[in-house]
């Protein structure tokens, strides 16, 4: 609590360090919800995987009233709903809601349309179901290849012991330093289906990997823009269990390394890298 600010006129900063802690309060969560995942029935799933993640930014903190950030969430509403069909329409709007705690989408769009935009995506319910198992653990495991990526081009040593002092599970670290990993969806599937096997539920890797990418390519790239600018989100980074979604120009790696040159995103928060975490202030 030593970073909080004392009053509204300082910057909201955080932790500087992802703390062991919560990492480890982080892997239990993804345990629990992929336990609930798997006993969700296929009907109920769809309708939750339209607006389980928020596709417009919400305030840097409830009493937000900065002029540009507000002109650019209404501009971006706007430009959305003008390019809208009807059912686009809904989807845009559940999400404005959301994103003002007016109401919840599930309880708000109608269950016709949240039928056509599951069909329009050509997503089965195998396929959501196992692009909702990578997305629940893309938290933990994206964090976990970009740290052991960013270790090894500092050519550090004893890489397994970094990891566990970071609150890191065992055997994700047997699987994360078994080999380079470039890409954290293709690690979270295999990490998925490791975990899986002889369980009532079983997960493939390849299985996951094909559905993961019908997702990415018929629904997700549809809604998702660049944190930091208006272009095509095509990735995401996440930091704390919120999804950053960019383009090339601003990949992680790429990340200032000081306060002084830190990106700034669509709702005014600073970012910038420290060591081997991603820092992040809202003004």
């Amino acid at each position: 609590m030593a970073n909080m600010p004392t009053d509204d006129t300082q910057p909201l900063q955080e932790p500087p360090s992802d703390a062991p802690d919560e990492t480890k309060r982080l892997f239990n969560r993804c345990v629990q919800m992929q336990d609930r995942l798997d006993q969700t029935p296929p009907k109920e799933m769809a309708r939750q995987a339209l607006f389980d993640e928020s596709k417009i930014p919400r305030p840097p903190k409830p009493d937000a009233t900065e002029p540009l950030f507000l002109a650019e969430r209404y501009q971006e509403l706007v430009e959305q709903l003008r390019s809208a069909d009807d059912d686009m329409l809904w989807y845009w709007l559940g999400q404005w809601f959301k994103s003002e705690g007016i109401r919840a989408p599930d309880k708000f769009v109608p269950p016709d349309v949240v039928a056509r935009l599951v069909k329009r995506g050509g997503i089965s319910g195998a396929d959501i179901r196992n692009a909702r198992a990578v997305r629940i653990w893309l938290p933990y495991t994206e964090p976990l290849v970009r740290k052991t990526r960013w270790l090894r081009r500092d050519n550090a040593r004893n890489i397994g012991k970094r990891l566990k002092e970071l609150g890191y599970d065992s055997a994700a670290i047997e699987l994360v330093t078994s080999k380079r990993w470039d890409s954290p969806v293709e690690f979270t599937c295999d990490w998925v289906a490791s975990r899986s096997e002889g369980s009532n539920a079983e997960y493939q890797r390849e299985t996951l990997v094909n559905s993961y990418s019908r997702y990415l390519e018929r629904w997700w790239s549809q809604v998702n823009k660049c944190s930091f600018c208006r272009a095509e989100a095509d990735r995401e980074f996440w930091v704390r269990e919120e999804s950053i979604p960019y383009c090339p120009r601003h990949r992680p790696d790429l990340l200032p390394l000081s306060e002084d040159s830190a990106w700034t995103d669509r709702s005014g928060r600073l970012w910038w890298r420290q060591n081997l975490d991603i820092r992040r202030i809202t003004p």
